[in-house]
């Protein structure tokens, strides 16, 4: 049980090193902290993300910087206003890849449940 917990934080960690270097790459590092901070405080946008970035990991770096875009020019940096943002940013970039994230969406809120 030990080790699948070791791999399952480093699989996790190996997400957000890519969302890192993706903002690197758009010179939008100053954002990875913002993210981070919220990453932290809430766990239905880890599990989001997570989920996201595990399904379709460009659409999750799309969405998630487009999320942070948006939270930051409307004022308002509270955890609860980006996981608003965050979600429909989301949502929005599986779109743009012919893709519905909304069923990840869903199940992230209310978690998973065995049939």
């Amino acid at each position: 049980m030990l080790v699948e917990v070791e791999l399952a934080k480093r699989w996790l960690d190996r997400h957000l090193k890519g969302f890192q270097r993706y903002l690197k790459r758009k010179n939008r590092s100053n954002d990875y902290p913002i993210f981070k901070a919220h990453y932290d405080r809430s766990l239905q946008i880890r599990g989001i993300f997570q989920a996201a970035y595990n399904n379709l990991p460009a659409a999750a770096q799309k969405g998630t910087a487009d999320a942070l875009q948006i939270a930051q020019r409307s004022g308002d940096a509270s955890t609860d206003r980006f996981l608003r943002i965050f979600k429909q940013a989301i949502l929005d970039a599986y779109k743009a890849r012919n893709d519905d994230s909304s069923r990840l969406i869903d199940v992230t809120k209310s978690g998973a449940r065995l049939r």
